[in-house]
């Protein structure tokens, strides 16, 4: 007799053990069938990938989107409910090393599509296993990541062997990913952190950046570690946005809060701001390219640390030293 195949599989069921080959169009391919069936995995990924707190509707998804600017492996085009379309385009990575300018160029595409109407905001996200994306607040000049192992417990949420089979794939990118990726290091950029490693630790060294070791093209955030800040706080240099930002994690739905607590004891140059998931204190500084020669930047640099350090000290007068915003 036949089995449905969306009933959960038997104990013994005879599931399919070669997917070692698993490459990263499978994965595009994956989630394109998932956000198109499913609105539930549409609704989380959407969020995931930064649209926040309003249902959704798919209006668009398409694979391997081509522009003069490059392409996007993923992109779909959400609507809300009161009309607002949001293009999500999606970068997929298993294991290859990051194109020159690769986030850039997602940026450049958004951009694009605004200017001409299909859209009036965008989101660009890296979907990749944890192992690639690693454990810092860095996402790569991306503005959100997803992982593979994320997906996996959102897949694994329904019990039949179609989610089975793409859970085995799921893993099988892990897998691939965890034994097969080398960090492709950028000769050039690693200077440039070295030598503003340099400058801050003499200039500011209160802001314990730690010292760099190899750094890949896209390594674009600078996270200092002072031990003043508790845990879910971070204190964030993105170079190439020009923003200085003391971050709280999780804390992008709470910016009416953070308004009552703060907004009063900010600065003239320190405004509060929604950064996805996250809420900031930030102050704009100049823009930096790592790409280009350190010394033709120094001033930018050196005014980007000591908006990092004007930050700290404002966290040491008048923030929770807790770390605990709901007080």
């Amino acid at each position: 007799m036949l089995r449905d195949m969306d009933e959960p599989p038997s104990s013994d069921a005879n599931l399919p053990k070669g997917l070692a080959g698993v490459v990263e169009r499978d994965i595009d391919l994956l989630l394109m069938e998932e956000c198109y069936s499913s609105e539930t995995f549409l609704q989380w990924f959407v969020e995931s990938a930064g649209v926040e707190g309003q249902s959704t509707k798919l209006v668009e998804i398409d694979r391997s989107v081509t522009a003069s600017s490059g392409e996007s492996d993923l992109e779909l085009v959400v609507e809300s409910d009161d009309g607002e379309r949001t293009l999500v385009m999606v970068e997929n990575k298993i294991g290859a090393s990051f194109q020159p300018r690769q986030a850039e160029r997602y940026q450049q595409r958004g951009l694009n599509r605004v200017s001409d109407g299909s859209c009036s905001q965008f989101t660009a996200v890296l979907v990749a296993p944890q192992a690639y994306l690693g454990e810092s607040a860095n996402r790569q000049g991306f503005d959100a990541t997803v992982s593979y192992e994320a997906i996996l417990e959102q897949i694994r949420k329904t019990s039949t062997r179609r989610s089975s089979y793409k859970a085995m794939m799921l893993n099988s990118g892990i897998h691939k990913s965890t034994h097969g990726y080398v960090m492709v290091v950028n000769n050039p950029v690693t200077e440039f952190w070295r030598k503003y490693h340099r400058l801050a630790s003499r200039i500011a060294p209160e802001l314990a950046m730690p010292e760099p070791k190899g750094k890949p093209a896209t390594s674009f955030f600078v996270r200092f570690t002072p031990l003043e800040l508790p845990k879910g706080i971070v204190l964030l240099h993105k170079m190439p946005y020009g923003r200085v930002d003391l971050q709280f994690a999780g804390l992008g739905d709470r910016l009416q809060q953070i308004h009552e607590k703060y907004a009063a004891k900010l600065a003239d140059n320190q405004k509060i701001e929604r950064a996805h998931k996250s809420a900031v204190i930030r102050v704009t500084v100049p823009k930096l390219d790592i790409a280009r020669d350190f010394e033709e930047q120094v001033d930018a640099v050196r005014e980007g640390i000591c908006a990092a350090r004007e930050l700290l000290n404002w966290w040491k007068q008048h923030g929770d030293q807790e770390g605990n915003l709901s007080r």
